[in-house]
């Protein structure tokens, strides 16, 4: 709270080790570390700007663990080339153990994100495996939720979280899966956010969401309720343009 838009702020990161915490009265640490490195340096971040003349970021998605891949994308590019990284979702395969989620997602391009914001449009592989609630925790949000908005410059953006590709019965959900409720709740939020007057008095509108919407015979079952429900409220907003990823190859959808 109480940041000022465009703004490089200086920043170290510090954390206790905790040697015992069952009792909740008689917590024993160890002593705090800098976890910043190299140790001696300060980093800096600047936060978005509504009145930047310009926007400019890089997007990568369908990672899947593959580190070299992910580093290799992001090769030779630092924090002066862009306002923030964005990731299109399926960074991980699943979402098996938080820890291995937060090291493939920031992991290969640390160096990169000490002084880069990140924006995250979850995948429909990061809602899979036993730790996918906490995957939250690692890309808060302004409304605490997957899908949001946010403006740099000229460029609102509206973030969507298509959740899952397949219908909530099949059996990879083993009957868990209440996705369809998931995204007709977000199509409400998304009819009040696009008339919000960060978004509305942008001069550019640009949608980014991990499966895009389809209606071509091949089209899946949430490619389709995308195209059905999202895009008429995406088009009336004024939308040109909509990044996604998902189909590991290059698509221009009209």
């Amino acid at each position: 709270n109480g940041l000022k838009p465009g703004t490089s702020y200086r920043y170290r990161v510090f954390m206790t080790e905790v040697k015992d915490d069952s009792k909740a009265y008689d917590v024993q640490y160890r002593r705090t570390l800098r976890t910043t490195s190299p140790y001696w340096e300060d980093f800096s971040v600047r936060t978005f700007d509504l009145s930047a003349s310009r926007c400019r970021f890089s997007m990568v998605n369908d990672i899947h663990f593959d580190e070299a891949k992910y580093a290799d994308l992001l090769a030779g590019r630092t924090a002066s080339d862009m306002d923030f990284l964005l990731l299109g979702g399926d960074i991980a395969s699943q979402s098996d153990h938080i820890d291995s989620v937060a090291k493939y997602t920031f992991g290969p391009v640390r160096k990169l994100l000490y002084e880069l914001p990140v924006v995250y449009a979850r995948g429909n592989h990061e809602s899979r495996g036993r730790a996918f609630a906490e995957v939250p925790y690692l890309t808060p949000t302004p409304s605490g939720q997957f899908y949001y908005i946010f403006r740099q410059g000229p460029v609102a953006f509206v973030v969507l979280d298509a959740s899952e590709d397949k219908p909530d019965n099949r059996p990879e959900y083993f009957g868990y899966a209440h996705f369809d409720q998931y995204r007709a709740e977000e199509l409400e939020w998304l009819k009040t956010a696009v008339k919000d007057p960060l978004f509305v008095s942008a001069p550019v509108k640009v949608a980014v969401m991990h499966i895009p919407p389809r209606t071509d015979e091949g089209a899946w079952h949430t490619e389709r309720w995308l195209a059905a429900n999202f895009v008429p409220v995406l088009n009336e907003a004024g939308v040109r343009l909509m990044l996604s990823a998902h189909k590991h190859k290059y698509h221009l959808y009209g």
